[in-house]
């Protein structure tokens, strides 16, 4: 389900982003720029995307709306400036303190960040030859990834405890795995 609704997101967002193409003449290159710059405040936990404008010409993004915060504001022209193919960041964004959170589009993205974060541990679980990725549960809370289940060696356990702690986006990690000789015929959960 969290899959779908991320493939909804996107598409919508592409929907949208052309939609402006057509009405707006944007070239290709800044069509995409703005719908990767809108995709990044989407996925972003700490930035509303409904309360911003975005538009890109020539490579400059042109940001407007209204934030609560002065780290959103910088936050917002950070995220523009990490799309590869925008040089300079107009930023008009407007700061009002009154502008109430949307908890429920904050709450989709965290589980949509989650729910990346534990494919990308255990997509890199499954290609490691010194894990037996079948044999271990990995889930993500706010960032946190639980890692649980048996493996074959402290080797291994330390192997996986260094993936999930050098994954992207993890911002910590509760060791749950259990070390003993129940994962060592697991060697077809590569």
């Amino acid at each position: 389900m969290k899959n779908r609704t991320w493939i909804l997101i996107l598409g919508a967002l592409t929907l949208l982003a052309t939609v402006a193409l057509a009405e707006e003449g944007q070239s290709a290159a800044d069509l995409w720029n703005k719908t990767k710059i809108v995709t990044a405040y989407t996925l972003n936990t700490r930035i509303n995307p409904f309360d911003l404008e975005v538009e890109v010409r020539d490579g400059t993004a042109f940001l407007t709306g209204t934030v609560r915060t002065e780290e959103e504001k910088q936050l917002a022209e950070q995220l523009a400036l990490s799309v590869e193919g925008i040089d300079k960041v107009n930023n008009e964004i407007l700061l009002d303190a009154n502008i109430p959170q949307n908890q429920a589009r904050f709450d989709l993205s965290r589980a949509v960040s989650d729910a990346n974060i534990t494919a990308m541990v255990k997509s890199q679980l499954l290609w490691n030859d010194l894990t037996h990725a079948l044999k271990i549960n990995v889930s993500t809370n706010n960032g946190v990834v639980t890692l649980a289940g048996p493996v074959s060696s402290e080797e291994e356990a330390e192997e996986v405890l260094r993936i999930a702690q050098r994954t992207r986006m993890v911002e910590g990690v509760d060791n749950q795995l259990q070390v003993g000789p129940q994962a060592a015929a697991a060697d077809s959960g590569r």
